[in-house]
């Protein structure tokens, strides 16, 4: 008897479960940002009016003076989903409620509507109906299909989800006004294994396939970054850009692309410019004629630092010595301090500051030495010296 009595409750387990496997939603977004597109016109102001319906609206910063036009993105994500056990994301349903309070001329015509994943914008996929905006307060619906990853969906419930969109001008004269009061999602939901091959595959949305990107903290003294890809198509240049808040990236660095590559090539930057906290990192990709994606975010915890630790790597016959601070004074003296306390003075012509590292050629060091003393004008900074653990 009471082996059916746990069957039963097995199986009414499984029927509740697969019962919840409807929807959920709609829920509204708790992050909302504005993102550059190449070769737009008008940014947007106002834009945190889009998580809640209540007349008041975002919309586009300047005039899109002439046909075709188009504003930045403005993106919204974070919407707080929890998917339930057993069931899988078959598709998303977007509504915005929109509005051309100037009427019917000039057009307004909602030209990209994308997923966000990741952080990232999705290449495949515009669900824009490239139709006119409404002159009053009025929900459009867009639906992306996310079955495409065949028993590994996106992750739907990453604060980085969400929609990207942007508007153009369409035809007619007088000042072009977008406005949006509100975005919600409601997840559609079904039971089982998720079927593949369907209509939106969902990638990185970069002209290139990036196989690997990494950031990891190196003994709270650098920030190494390094990717991967395995072919570039039209690829001028990569941007690594940095982030406290995961909203607001500034850039670090530049490196060139590969052009039109189908070979694996690897890039890696290193981070000295660090603080006790937690960063943010992304790769802005750039293609020859100006258009530009975004990978995914990463990111990576410093601790406290240890001002009088410095960390050395060897490579290609040098050693580099990967300092705190910029001691980049000609007349400092530079002392190698072996464990029974021997100093051993390093010829200038033996070294040089580059960009917070000190470099020396591999016959000027001891690596057996535990300390650097840094003697300049006025001071004398005695640092331990410790091997990257890679």
């Amino acid at each position: 008897m009471r082996f059916f009595f746990v069957v039963f409750l097995v199986f009414l387990m499984y029927t509740i479960d697969v019962f919840s496997c409807s929807t959920i939603g709609p829920n509204d977004p708790s992050t909302i940002q504005v993102l550059a597109r190449s070769g737009s016109s008008s940014g947007w102001s106002n834009s945190t009016n889009l998580a809640t319906s209540n007349n008041s609206y975002a919309s586009n910063t300047s005039n899109l003076a002439s046909s075709g036009n188009y504003t930045d993105y403005i993106i919204a994500r974070n919407f707080g989903f929890t998917v339930p056990g057993g069931c899988f994301v078959s598709s998303i349903t977007f509504s915005i409620e929109i509005s051309n309070p100037n009427g019917s001329t000039p057009n307004i015509i909602d030209d990209q509507v994308r997923l966000l994943v990741n952080g990232a914008i999705q290449a495949p996929c515009n669900a824009a109906s490239g139709a006119n905006w409404p002159t009053s307060d009025t929900y459009r619906t867009y639906t992306f299909s996310l079955m495409d990853y065949c028993g590994n969906p996106v992750d739907v419930t990453s604060s980085f989800f969400g929609i990207a969109i942007s508007v153009k001008r369409g035809t007619g004269s007088g000042t072009a006004i977008a406005q949006i009061d509100h975005v919600s999602a409601t997840l559609n939901l079904d039971t089982g294994i998720p079927p593949c091959g369907e209509a939106c595959p969902v990638n990185l949305g970069l002209p290139i396939e990036l196989t690997d990107f990494s950031v990891s903290n190196k003994m709270n003294q650098v920030v190494q970054i390094n990717w991967t890809t395995n072919s570039e198509l039209n690829n001028n240049y990569f941007t690594l850009e940095k982030s406290i808040d995961a909203m607001n990236f500034k850039p670090i660095a530049f490196l060139e692309g590969k052009g039109n590559s189908f070979v694996i090539n690897n890039y890696s930057y290193q981070d000295f410019d660090i603080i006790e906290g937690v960063f943010y990192y992304r790769l802005k990709q750039t293609d020859f004629d100006g258009e530009f994606f975004y990978s995914t975010i990463k990111w990576v915890e410093i601790a406290k630092i240890q001002k009088n630790q410095v960390l050395y790597d060897i490579e290609g016959g040098l050693i580099y010595i990967y300092l705190y601070q910029d001691f980049s004074c000609k007349r400092a003296k530079l002392e190698l301090i072996d464990a029974f306390g021997r100093a051993r003075a390093v010829p200038n012509e033996c070294s040089y500051f580059s960009k917070g590292k000190l470099v020396l050629d591999v016959t000027c060091i001891d690596i057996n030495s535990i300390a650097l003393a840094i003697n300049t004008d006025n001071t004398c900074e005695v640092l331990k010296i410790k091997k990257i653990s890679y």
